[in-house]
């Protein structure tokens, strides 16, 4: 059989013909139908709801998450996993009458990243950032975690992007108490959120990011890397290893918590990219709220 001629389709009937060939496996289907079911996130795996090996399943739940179906948080030291509300009543649109008597969804159980904005940690970050862009005209931010290589890498790689986006007085950086290298992992799941990879760095690790606006070069170095040109920065400390175990920071103004639970628990397993989205988009969200609200005050 030939390649199938795409351009004779409308986009919405190559949607339904995507959806339908991941769902036109039995498994899936009893996948599907066992989280309909739920009330509540699954935590751990299925083998015993759904009759088959472990490792069956996770290719499976493979399938279901690449068109979007599942929705993932981490807590901890588990992800939860449930079906994507939105995501299935968008399915249930699109292919009318098949899903037409499908049981009815409760009020999500992974909440969206914005639910999970904690005010409490980022105001008092917000109000440093406006106390230092009004006295010097800019300020300076090193995100810090033990390695560099996840939570402090996507932390800078949004932070740029919004920094640029609402025009704010700020210069973003990452860095961690040891270099060690920026995961691919974390690219890959930056790149699921919408950057481009548009270029390499002279280290092996080096990679250069763009959200459509100015590039952001990532690779792990030390805070006091001298790349790092901060002066007076504030310190924002991603992870609880590294603000407990780095009592002293040379050359930062204020350092404040801003943690994160580390994606990295779950390298090598089928939770994996469901932690790193996870950890990404509540970094996101939690980043987005922050600079908006650092740009409402400015702006006041």
């Amino acid at each position: 059989m030939g390649a199938t001629r795409t351009d004779l389709y409308t986009a919405k009937d190559l949607e339904i013909a995507t959806l339908a060939k991941v769902l036109g496996h039995p498994a899936r289907i009893a996948i599907v139908r066992h989280l309909l079911r739920c009330t509540s996130c699954i935590t751990g795996d299925l083998t015993e709801a759904v009759g088959l090996a472990q490792p069956t399943i996770s290719q499976h739940l493979k399938e279901l998450r690449a068109v979007g179906l599942l929705r993932g948080t981490v807590t901890g030291s588990s992800v939860n996993y449930c079906i994507d509300p939105i995501r299935w009543a968008q399915m249930t649109q699109l292919m009318g009458d098949l899903f037409a008597d499908g049981p009815a969804l409760q009020a999500p159980c992974c909440p969206a990243p914005a639910a999970l904005v904690r005010w409490d940690v980022l105001e008092p970050i917000a109000q440093a950032l406006v106390k230092k862009a009004t006295v010097s005209g800019f300020a300076d931010v090193v995100f810090i975690c033990t390695h560099n290589s996840r939570r402090s890498q996507m932390a800078q790689a949004w932070a740029h992007v919004l920094t640029e986006q609402l025009h704010l007085p700020l210069r973003v950086w990452s860095g961690g108490t040891e270099a060690t290298s920026c995961h691919p992992n974390t690219v890959d799941a930056l790149v699921r959120a919408g950057f481009s990879v548009v270029g390499h760095g002279q280290s092996p690790d080096a990679v250069v990011l763009s959200y459509g606006g100015e590039p952001v070069h990532l690779f792990s170095k030390r805070f006091d890397d001298p790349s790092i040109g901060a002066q007076d920065f504030t310190a924002l400390m991603t992870c609880s290893d590294a603000d407990e175990n780095c009592p002293f920071l040379p050359h930062a103004a204020a350092r404040l918590p801003l943690r994160y639970d580390d994606p990295k628990a779950f390298d090598g397993t089928d939770q994996e990219p469901f932690a790193y989205d996870a950890t990404s988009a509540a970094i996101e969200a939690e980043l987005r709220a922050l600079l908006g609200r650092v740009s409402d005050l400015l702006n006041a």
